[in-house]
């Protein structure tokens, strides 16, 4: 008999999720962009999937105003627009996150040092708990975005988002968290806890 151990790396898809993908993947093909009905008819399926995920992590509902939900190819991509999206939108140029973030911040946050863009790490101390007086430190209103993940994929550390959120918004920067092995596992307040950007991906949750 084989055991799978690695639920933190991926999960095999939950058949419910399979059945309800099944029609999109077959007769239900067409665009939701599209002006006839056969393809924007979709769109109803694809806002309720943004309802579903908003109420995941906490979120507000979306609304007409935009989306408080963005589809994209996954976490790593979702990491990537949090970080460049941060910096477009304030206009600062420095981001403040930890050296034990997942390669999708950290590896995105150097490629931006490369860039020209200021990166500040904060400390964690040796068991991988985040040291907040160096995040008091790092913050500061030359800051575009704090990013500090929910719970470590190595270590399974919790971190203290709602602390880190107020403190990016005392400077005036914004608050992004890699929520990717927090999502489904523990409770998630976005709106509550003041994360104006969180990550996750599907198939963390048995999802594709």
């Amino acid at each position: 008999m084989n055991v799978y151990l690695d639920n933190n790396a991926t999960t095999p898809l939950d058949p419910m999720v399979l059945a309800r993908m099944l029609p999109f993947l077959g007769e239900r093909f067409g665009n939701p962009s599209s002006f006839h009905s056969f393809g924007s008819s979709l769109m109803e399926a694809i806002e309720e999937s943004r309802g579903r995920v908003a109420s995941l992590i906490g979120a507000p509902r979306p609304a007409a105003g935009g989306p408080a939900v963005v589809f994209t190819s996954g976490g790593t991509e979702s990491d990537n627009w949090a970080l460049r999206g941060s910096l477009a939108a304030t206009g600062r140029r420095t981001i403040v996150t930890t050296p034990v973030e997942h390669p999708a911040v950290l590896e995105t946050a150097r490629q931006l040092e490369r860039e020209g863009f200021e990166l500040r790490l904060a400390r964690v101390t040796c068991d991988g708990a985040l040291d907040m007086d160096s995040i008091r430190e790092a913050i500061d209103p030359t800051v575009a975005v704090l990013s500090v993940m929910a719970a470590n994929n190595e270590t399974g550390v919790l971190m203290p988002i709602r602390e880190c959120a107020e403190m990016a918004h005392s400077v005036g920067a914004l608050f992004h968290t890699d929520a990717v092995q927090a999502a489904g596992k523990i409770p998630l307040d976005a709106e509550g806890d003041g994360i104006d950007l969180l990550s996750l991906s599907a198939h963390k949750n048995h999802g594709p």
